[in-house]
């Protein structure tokens, strides 16, 4: 099955070539994983110790961190994998690896031995996406999907965190970061960095945009709809093995 790719070409006041793009996305990459010495030193564990986690604080934790794992991985097969992405954009995915890896860490910090282990995963989801690993606009449209998932997965558990202000802030640090990789990703697809309504070009991944089309604050665009960790593990399920 080959997935179809819609490219929007329309020209924006402000738009960023692709060497804009990637230097942006180079200081970017600095400015966070200089924070991640940080992160990974011990304050997302002071987070879990500033009070016991919930099972629901476990559950929305582990969602996300199923989400990081999974970006973690595409990426790294990516990368390992030659002629795939091209050379001009390498780069980009060299950055997104490392802050996902990063994020990975700290989520695992933040849990405090309450982690799921790293899932095995299937990206051609059972044969849905044969050519993910051969096909740039395969991989490049499950790279937007799941980077676009992990942005309204985040936003939907922070209720779930609101008593433990440290994981809350820990939290709120990588899903900044994940609206950037979105971002950044939907840009190399040719696409606006928003989202626009519920529709998508993305073959299986319609879940991902479910009521992104909310007209309650009267711009779709402005405003990213949470999505629940239920909803985000039926949309990663396919993959995982």
């Amino acid at each position: 099955m080959m997935m179809t790719r819609t490219t929007d070409t329309s020209a924006e006041p402000g738009s960023l070539s692709r060497r804009e793009a990637l230097l942006r996305m180079g200081g970017v990459a600095m400015l966070t994983l200089g924070a991640v010495p940080f992160a990974i030193g011990g304050s997302a564990r002071r987070a879990a110790a500033q009070g016991a986690l919930t099972p629901e604080m476990i559950d929305a934790l582990n969602a996300m961190i199923l989400a990081d794992y999974v970006t973690e991985i595409l990426y790294e097969i990516g990368l390992g994998t030659s002629g795939l992405i091209p050379s001009g954009d390498v780069a980009v995915f060299q950055q997104l690896h490392k802050q996902e890896s990063a994020h990975v860490v700290t989520m695992n910090n933040a849990l405090s031995g309450n982690s799921q282990p790293k899932p095995g995963l299937d990206f051609t989801a059972g044969g849905a996406y044969p050519d993910v690993f051969s096909n740039y606009a395969t991989y490049l449209s499950l790279a937007q999907a799941f980077e676009d998932l992990s942005v309204r997965l985040y936003k939907g558990q922070l209720g779930a965190l609101v008593t433990n202000g440290l994981v809350l802030t820990t939290v709120l640090q990588i899903h900044s970061v994940e609206g950037r990789h979105a971002a950044m990703v939907r840009r190399l697809r040719g696409q606006k960095p928003w989202i626009e309504g519920a529709s998508s070009d993305l073959s299986g991944f319609a879940a991902v945009y479910a009521g992104e089309d909310d007209s309650a604050h009267g711009m779709s665009a402005a405003f990213d709809e949470p999505l629940s960790a239920d909803a985000a593990r039926n949309v990663l399920d396919p993959f995982l093995v």
